[in-house]
């Protein structure tokens, strides 16, 4: 026998536009997808992609609701042949509709590889006979992979549940592998027994409305494949179910044989057939289906005529009642059609074509734009086939798909616009990126440049003063960066935790002003206290992220202001009740000021309005982004009026919760003069440069310093003491061996009176409160942030001792 050639099996699957792929997977390598030109067509693959890069472009256009089912069903292609119909997200068409079939071939042992092709399923939301049946068992199907890909015995169960009949046996032995509920209801049999015993009589009692199809079914058995038809089903008690099919070849996981014929019980389609034909006698069934086709014509192919069963006003006056189909459809496509959809539906609604354009479907469709803005459904349905199988005659259906165009346009519309959003983010990433770069590299420079300075001029103590001040100056600015992408990233993973502990208003307000002010003498700018008015000084809440808010917008006064300038501060108590006061902040300067334009994206995150006066200023973009996050975390808001060259004015409200905690605390004056001369406390760091910063605040202040590199060690050196040898233990978070928490965990569980009590206070650069909790958990007492200030230190060692 003479075999078909490669050029004649790809001239047949481009005339049905179906693309070849294949797919190999190796452990521990990115799985590669292979395609041919249509199938890169298909899917709006455009440039020369490698394997790799092939795959994971194709994944991520897959509709992201059919993802999993997606690669469920790539699984299932492992262990035999299998098809599916899936959405994709096109670049060009927008959502469209793909069927993928496909199957392993042998390949090397420590390789997988799968072949197949792809066709796209256009009418497969227009409810085709075949695709409904395909879909509807797909997708029930797909719930049983969901709920146990591996209990065969709960597969039967639930296709028992299903309203598609399933029948499967093996060949040659007939043997009955399943028939569900819905396939012994139709052919009539109470029991699987039942079935077993009459089947070969059940599959010959069927009756084929082609008869090519036996035929086919009999060439399948010998050469595989799947076969789609309409046939009727007798019980056996005189019913008949008229039903469409499909019977597939594939084998077990055994390798057996096996024969899997699926039906769709089309009772309620064959009865909607002859509520159509006798139209004229049923102004019911009639009048129900034009509320979804305002037109419907039953047209004879052979004597090329129709007769109007539902007819619109428009379509009834430019083609009446009855009469010649294809001048009836030339008049109506050049009144009714749009200018740019002519050509294609000249092609659709040729009628000369149209029995053999639906030789092996039962219905077409195609959407199109009418000449008034609308957009029409028109579609051609099977009604009668010859002996031959021929169409003689066929159903016109249209109706209107205006709503449903829009909301697939807008959903195209907001793809394009997360896709735009998306570039958005990311150009501004990489300019945080790279302002970030340079703001990072600028102080990190200047602390080495200054350092190398300092060292030519080790007799100049004026120049070292000088040198020290600008390393300080810009390590809190490299600090203020780092602190700021933090809390940004807190902020975005919704991790970022308030204090709430009872703070003075009054404090707080004098170190920001305090800290702005300094700010704005370095740059001849001068800071004014405005209206004050507090009546509840002792509050609840989060004193540090106030001061946080307070003292970016002040330093925002003195960045974006110029010499001579003036900035005036005001906190008012606008309103209280028992347990809540409500306060306004207020930030007035008459600096450089903000567009109109930029105002608009004050608030988002890496922004910064690009002007020549600001250049010096540049920062992170992230500052306001913070204020007005913390400003909502707080639950209160924010506003501000600007204008160029003339200033910027913000005012920000508050809730606190009023303090009642009648506890006197001690004066500062009275913390200052505690002395720590012979005290002793047991340090614990394990970076050798900490250590000895630590250890010299503590020595500076007459301490008794004994040092350990570890948790461990620590620990150790704690439980060999004699109780009450140390007065407190300053220790580090972040260690080898063992970590500070665990270190103090195991002090405060010994079995010694003054291992409940010593002060233990933790030094860490995890400065977030959620870190501040854990340790107190841990019977951490107090939680110090680094860098390590003396001055910060001494007061809060005073303070517990």
């Amino acid at each position: 026998m003479k075999k078909l050639n490669d050029e004649d099996i790809q001239a047949y699957f481009q005339a049905g536009n179906s693309g070849f792929w294949k797919v190999e997977s190796e452990e521990g390598k990115k799985t590669r997808l292979y395609t041919d030109e249509i199938t890169d067509e298909l899917f709006g693959i455009t440039e020369d992609l490698s394997p790799e890069k092939c795959m994971e472009y194709v994944a991520e256009h897959i509709y992201p609701q059919e993802r999993e089912c997606f690669w469920d069903y790539m699984e299932e292609l492992k262990s035999h042949e299998s098809e599916a119909v899936y959405r994709y997200m096109h670049p060009v068409k927008g959502v469209i509709y793909i069927r993928c079939t496909g199957r392993r071939v042998p390949s090397p042992d420590n390789m997988i590889r799968i072949v197949g092709y792809h066709q796209e399923a256009g009418d497969i939301v227009h409810f085709e006979k075949e695709k409904l049946l395909e879909n509807r068992l797909l997708q029930q199907n797909q719930h049983l992979k969901d709920e146990n890909k591996n209990q065969i015995s709960y597969y039967k169960e639930l296709l028992d549940t299903i309203s598609v009949g399933v029948l499967s046996y093996t060949l040659p032995e007939h043997e009955l592998v399943h028939m569900n509920a819905e396939a012994m209801r139709i052919y009539g049999v109470e029991t699987v027994g039942e079935a077993q015993e009459n089947l070969g009589r059940l599959i010959g009692a069927v009756s084929y409305l082609n008869q090519n199809v036996i035929e086919k079914l009999m060439d399948m058995r010998y050469h595989d494949g799947a076969v789609s038809y309409e046939c009727v089903i007798p019980d056996g008690k005189g019913h008949l179910t008229p039903a469409i099919a499909k019977t597939e070849i594939f084998y077990t996981s055994d390798g057996k044989k096996t024969i899997l014929t699926t039906f769709l019980d089309i009772s309620e389609n064959v009865t909607l057939k002859k509520s159509l034909k006798e139209a004229q006698e049923s102004n019911a069934v009639i009048s129900a289906i034009s509320k979804i086709y305002w037109t419907i014509y039953s047209m004879n192919l052979r004597t090329d005529s129709f007769e109007e069963v539902v007819g619109g006003e428009v379509m009834h006056r430019l083609t009446g009642s009855h009469g010649c189909a294809s001048e009836a459809f030339r008049t109506a496509r050049k009144s009714v059609v749009s200018r740019e959809d002519q050509k294609t539906m000249r092609e659709f609604f040729e009628v000369t074509t149209l029995a053999a354009r639906l030789q092996q479907e039962e219905t077409i469709a195609r959407e199109y734009l009418a000449a008034d803005g609308h957009w029409h459904m028109g579609r051609f349905i099977v009604k009668q086939r010859d002996a031959n199988g021929t169409v003689t005659e066929v159903l016109y259906v249209a109706r209107d798909i205006t709503e449903e165009k829009k909301q697939e346009f807008e959903y195209q519309e907001q793809l394009k616009r997360i896709a735009q959003e998306a570039e958005k983010a990311n150009i501004s990433k990489t300019d945080f990126l790279r302002r970030m770069s340079h703001d990072i590299r600028t102080p990190i420079n200047g602390i080495r440049g200054i350092t190398q300075i300092a060292n030519h001029f080790p007799e100049d103590l004026q120049k070292q003063q000088e040198c020290r001040d600008k390393v300080l100056t810009a390590s809190g600015f490299l600090l203020n960066l780092v602190n700021d992408i933090l809390d940004m990233n807190k902020m975005e993973s919704g991790t970022l935790q308030l204090e709430e502990k009872t703070f003075d208003l009054r404090k707080v307000l004098g170190e920001s002003t305090g800290i702005v002010e300094m700010q704005g003498h370095e740059k001849g700018i001068s800071l004014n206290l405005g209206a004050v008015n507090i009546i509840h000084n002792q509050l609840v809440g989060s004193p540090l992220h106030l001061q946080q808010i307070l003292q970016n917008i002040g330093s925002n006064a003195v960045n974006y202001n110029h010499v001579g300038g003036k900035i005036i501060v005001g906190c008012q108590e606008i309103s209280s009740d028992d347990r809540t006061a409500v306060f306004e902040f207020t930030c007035t300067d008459n600096g450089i000021g903000m567009s109109e334009e930029f105002q608009e994206h004050l608030f988002e995150p890496f922004t910064q309005e690009n002007r020549l006066e600001q250049k010096a200023n540049m920062g992170t973009g992230l500052g306001m982004t913070i204020v007005s996050q913390l400003v909502k975390l707080m639950g209160g808001q924010i506003c501000f009026t600007s204008k160029v060259d003339e200033g910027t004015s913000f005012v920000i409200t508050l809730p606190f919760q009023i303090s009642s905690d009648r506890e006197s605390k001690m004066p500062e004056s009275s913390v200052e003069n505690v002395s720590l001369k012979g005290k002793r406390a047991l340090l614990v760091e394990d970076n050798e440069l900490n250590m000895e910063i630590a250890q010299f605040i503590l020595e500076n202040e007459n301490m008794l310093v004994r040092c350990a590199w570890n948790g461990k060690e620590a620990v150790d050196i704690f439980a060999r003491a004699k109780p009450g040898e140390y007065n407190l233990i300053l220790m580090d978070i972040m260690m080898p061996v063992m970590d500070g928490l665990e270190a103090a965990r195991q002090i405060r569980a010994m079995d010694r009176p003054d291992a409940k009590l010593i002060p233990i206070v933790a030094m860490s650069a995890n400065a977030f409160q959620d870190d501040v909790e854990r340790s107190k958990k841990a019977g951490i007492n107090k939680h110090i942030a680094k860098p390590l200030t003396g001055e910060s230190v001494i007061r809060e060692i005073k303070s517990m001792l």
